[in-house]
């Protein structure tokens, strides 16, 4: 009799521990379920956000082109008319909605929200408009500047391999950089029939006045006064002592070709140069420029040089028509503002 009860005891503790076993196994089959799902959520959630930021980015890429087309920056708003409708997008896979915000006569805020399943984004991006007239230098390269070179004014460049790289000791202004950015082209016609069509010409001008160049070796210029238009169809050497004496009409230097410095030059007006831009550490005196270079090659300047962009020098009327310059640009950094799901 008392070995049966010991036997039910017994039993009724192997019962009891298998009970708590399984009670234990579902409590941690439910976390780790929980733990799945929740994991499984989060990535789905991850997902739609993804998603929701590259509806977000379209959204920007769509403002910028209805900007260059349909944005007033003198006033800072969208021309008479303007549906702004248009800002609104459907999307296969979600909708975005870009607003733009007037900062200056210069630059914009596009805000664009994308949304995905419920989950929005929301990012902003500086619209800024960029002409090739506005720096001290605008290059399709690099730029290398010490020694004792200093810019005084800001910087582009265009370059598909490098970024802006001016050490702070050597300029004052700001570096901009545009990957997808090219050197303006000068709107020459080579035939001129002496029609006011073409009267908007440097190398007809410079025919006319008698600062047309055409060297078939390297043009070399020593004491030469840098007044009005010059135009060089091939590199020029400025070896000695070259000074702007007379600044009205603002004189352009063209050279298409490379431009190499080693002797003084003090000159003020635009320098565009198809080539390279030299200037070294063995150039004697402390040369100046007062307006700016646009360079299609890398800008070197080692030794004493001065850049200074000076925009009475550079924006003139001949410029202006002249040089196909103006653009929309999407330059600063992207950030988000908000994440919702």
């Amino acid at each position: 009799m008392l070995k049966a009860k010991s036997k039910n005891k017994t039993r009724g503790v192997s019962l009891l521990a298998v009970i708590l076993v399984m009670i234990l196994f579902a409590i941690l089959g439910y976390v780790g379920l929980s733990m799945l799902s929740s994991g499984s959520q989060r990535s789905v959630d991850y997902l739609y956000s993804e998603k929701a930021f590259h509806i977000a980015e379209a959204g920007i890429q769509a403002a910028l082109r209805t900007i260059k087309d349909h944005w007033d920056w003198s006033s800072q708003s969208w021309e008479a008319g303007f549906d702004l409708s248009l800002l609104d997008g459907d999307l296969a896979e979600g909708t975005f909605l870009a607003e733009v915000t007037g900062i200056d006569n210069k630059r914009a805020r596009i805000t664009s929200t994308g949304n995905y399943q419920g989950a929005y984004r929301t990012i902003t991006m500086l619209a800024r408009k960029i002409s090739a007239l506005d720096f001290a230098i605008y290059t399709n390269n690099t730029i290398d500047i010490s020694g004792s070179a200093y810019i005084t004014g800001d910087v582009m460049e265009t370059s598909q391999s490098a970024s802006v790289s001016v050490p702070e000791e050597h300029h004052t202004g700001e570096l901009l950089y545009d990957s997808h950015g090219t050197i303006p082209t000068l709107k020459l016609t080579l035939a001129c029939d002496h029609t006011p069509t073409c009267i908007n010409n440097y190398k007809h001008l410079a025919i006319v006045a008698g600062t047309h160049y055409n060297p078939k070796n390297t043009e070399i210029f020593t004491g030469t006064p840098l007044n009005g238009i010059i135009y060089v169809d091939g590199d020029l050497k400025i070896a000695g002592n070259c000074t702007t004496t007379i600044d009205n009409p603002r004189p352009v230097l063209v050279v298409m070709g490379n431009l190499n410095l080693t002797g003084t030059i003090n000159f003020k007006g635009l320098i565009y140069v198809s080539g390279d831009v030299t200037q070294d550490e063995s150039s004697f005196g402390n040369s100046t420029v007062e307006g700016e270079i646009i360079s299609g090659n890398p800008v070197t300047a080692l030794g004493n040089f001065s850049i200074t962009y000076n925009e009475d020098y550079v924006k003139t009327d001949l410029n202006m028509n002249t040089i196909d310059d103006t653009h929309a640009k999407l330059l600063g950094t992207q950030f988000e503002e908000q994440s919702t799901f």
